[in-house]
């Protein structure tokens, strides 16, 4: 073959491959250019055919939740990516759904799970997202409903009360029996102020929401040493079934993360606030600030007034503070919007004093102790705590009722003294 030949036979080879050459060229440009297209659709399509509900940490109870009702229904077990779990609410690991996008078929829909955990300096924050095809809402509306559901079967089929306590995290501490609100001894006004303003705030979420106000509440219980407190939030806790969350005031430093984390149905209690210097009237704080360094741990007023007003609280909060020195909390702390009722609870009153001795004594009553019941006009300053003390140490209820009653009688005869006595004056 000689050299004319070989070239005339690589022209020819090259004129019909470069067809082919131009033909993936615009191939490769057309790619090119149309390149984002697919994602443009994909997303044109989540956009306008597709609903996402998302939830953070900060609804951990919920969370834990679903990755329960999950595992119930097989879900878990289909997962590409598993995670142990840990809920300050739960007493062992669960598992659930790790990181990452994944798609299932749940309760006849298909739907698409994304779950990643944010890292913060104060918590680590679950983070997950359900996706489902279409508009419709009411998918979510029931998953929420059951979850309320859940809550209060739970809470009101138990006789018992969750109890908290804050240390860094939420940790279940106990869980201590429910006490009739029955067996409070209070005059019949306070027990009613205090359940009528609980009544009224659990029933009116939405008259909260149409005005734009947050849906929380506080109270302050102020009084006495031993009038009964903290046994007043323990007998409301169980009589509206709520879990009790008890936080040290000396943790006030540490309030904001623990209000990004209270679960739902709860009462956050705080007891005898006025130990720390923080809530104190600011003349007090700046006089107690000149002796005192701060404390690397210690927050001012004002992070804690914004604390209790952020929009960090759950809905629903109620906030419980209790105290013996009223009078040295700042104005600021205990206004309305933070506290919307305050009850003194201080000395038993007549009327607690013989529900007291009917309920401790109702199985030794004699005709004669209910007699002087009866005859009861005044009584001295004692509180519930020392009734009970007396009882313990085995006093009898005459001896009780003599010892810090008068009665109609004695009463008359002390006047009359009184009156002679300025007469003879």
């Amino acid at each position: 073959m000689n050299i004319s030949q070989l070239l005339t036979d690589n022209q020819l080879s090259f004129h019909s491959i470069f067809p082919y050459l131009m033909g993936l060229y615009g191939v490769t440009v057309l790619t090119f250019l149309f390149r984002s297209i697919p994602s443009r659709i994909i997303a044109l399509i989540k956009k306008h055919c597709t609903t996402t509900l998302t939830f953070t940490g900060q609804l951990q109870d919920f969370f834990m939740w679903v990755m329960e009702i999950f595992e119930a229904e097989n879900l878990i077990q289909k997962a590409r990516s598993l995670r142990f779990l840990s809920s300050p609410w739960k007493d062992k690991l669960q598992k659930g759904i790790g990181e990452g996008r994944q798609m299932f078929v749940f309760r006849g829909k298909v739907i698409w799970v994304s779950h990643s955990i944010d890292l913060l300096q104060t918590a680590q924050l679950n983070k997950i997202s359900i996706t489902i095809l279409g508009r419709d809402q009411k998918f979510f509306d029931s998953l929420r409903n059951e979850f309320h559901h859940k809550v209060e079967k739970e809470t009101s089929e138990t006789n018992e009360t969750s109890v908290y306590v804050y240390e860094e995290n939420w940790k279940w501490e106990r869980a201590i029996k429910k006490r009739p609100f029955e067996t409070i001894f209070l005059d019949t006004a306070t027990k009613k102020r205090l359940a009528d303003h609980l009544d009224k705030f659990y029933a009116n979420e939405d008259w909260y929401e149409k005005r734009g106000i947050p849906y929380q509440t506080g109270i302050l219980l102020y009084g006495d040493p031993g009038s009964g407190k903290t046994s007043i939030v323990r007998s409301l806790a169980g009589k509206y079934n709520k879990r009790l969350c008890i936080i040290q005031a000396a943790q006030l430093a540490e309030l904001p993360k623990a209000l990004r984390s209270l679960p739902t149905s709860c009462f956050i209690v705080i007891e005898d606030v006025d130990v720390n210097m923080q809530v104190h009237k600011r003349k007090e704080i700046s006089e107690t600030a000149e002796q005192t360094d701060k404390a690397p741990n210690q927050v001012s007023l004002s992070e804690i007034l914004n604390a209790l007003d952020g929009i960090i609280s759950v809905p629903g909060r109620v906030l419980f503070l209790t105290t013996n020195h009223i009078e040295v909390l700042d104005e600021a702390f205990i206004r309305p919007g933070r506290i919307d009722l305050s009850v003194n609870i201080s000395y038993a009153s007549v009327e607690a004093f013989k529900a007291f001795v009917k309920v401790f004594y109702a199985e030794s009553l004699e005709s004669n102790t209910l007699t002087l019941l009866d005859r009861i006009r005044q009584i001295q300053n004692v509180t519930i705590a020392q009734l009970q003390n007396d009882f313990m140490c085995g006093m009898a209820a005459e001896k009780l009722i003599q010892k810090y009653c008068v009665l109609y009688a004695e009463h008359y005869i002390i006047q009359a003294n009184a009156a002679l006595a300025k007469i003879a004056v």
